[in-house]
């Protein structure tokens, strides 16, 4: 201390932030797939896809386009998973209990099979190091969590080829884009209490993460349901979950 006054220290630090692309910001300000995939061409081949997260959401919407799919909760069981099934293609969370995506798929890649097999990364990470890891750990592309269902074909189309049939344009416009008949609280009046008081707040939090774990809770025969939930989810509409949620109108 000197002359009545304190000492201090400044610190400045760097953060590995990059610009996005400029196709990657048209991406986040047009939260709307351009048309709706319906289905598979007809004729198309059977595709097996394996999906390596413990998120049930994404299960469904695959199986909503039409492929044929098994699932798996971690990279150990995923790699068993693969060698049983032989799937065409991967989707590998990178961040698991136990063993990860990156060992997961490190030890796919080892084999002249799972050189065929294509792996696409499910990754939080927008940091352009941990998109090089990555690649770096043999995945053939990725997805930024959450992620939305035309990335999901783009990538099934870029890297198996997969054809798809599409809604025909204008079907929807003027009406909620996701759904010709949008989810009402009535919908959802078959679901447990306590599940939607827990959705309620998660969505409060805008908590992705917490929603689809409380959706991975709900019966296969609310299925549809899920999966309408889990595409507000994806699009950050939390203000509609919210409002679908609403203990107030419960209780009306």
């Amino acid at each position: 201390m000197r002359n009545g006054t304190h000492g201090g220290a400044i610190f400045r630090f760097d953060l590995p932030l990059s610009e996005l692309a400029e196709e990657e910001q048209q991406k986040e300000l047009s939260p709307w797939p351009a048309r709706r995939v319906t289905g598979l061409k007809p004729g198309e081949p059977e595709y097996r896809i394996l999906v390596v997260e413990d998120h049930k959401e994404n299960r469904l919407l695959m199986e909503s386009l039409g492929l044929v799919v098994k699932e798996a909760a971690d990279g150990e069981a995923g790699v068993a998973q693969w060698e049983a099934w032989q799937p065409h293609l991967i989707w590998m969370d990178m961040r698991m209990p136990g063993m990860d995506g990156y060992e997961a798929t490190r030890r796919i890649k080892a084999t002249e099979q799972g050189q065929r097999t294509k792996v696409i990364a499910l990754t939080a990470s927008a940091f352009e190091e941990d998109r090089h890891k990555v690649i770096a750990a043999g995945c053939d592309d990725f997805v930024r969590k959450p992620f939305r269902e035309e990335e999901v074909c783009e990538m099934l189309e870029r890297h198996l080829g997969v054809g798809f049939t599409y809604e025909e344009a204008g079907v929807a416009e003027g009406i909620d884009q996701h759904s010709a008949t949008p989810l009402t609280a009535d919908d959802l009046a078959v679901l447990p209490g306590e599940l939607l008081t827990a959705l309620h707040r998660a969505s409060m939090q805008a908590d992705d993460e917490a929603v689809r774990g409380l959706l991975a809770q709900i019966d296969e025969e609310h299925a549809n349901l899920v999966q309408d939930l889990a595409a507000l989810v994806r699009d950050f509409r939390f203000a509609d979950v919210l409002a679908l949620t609403d203990p107030s109108g419960r209780d009306s």
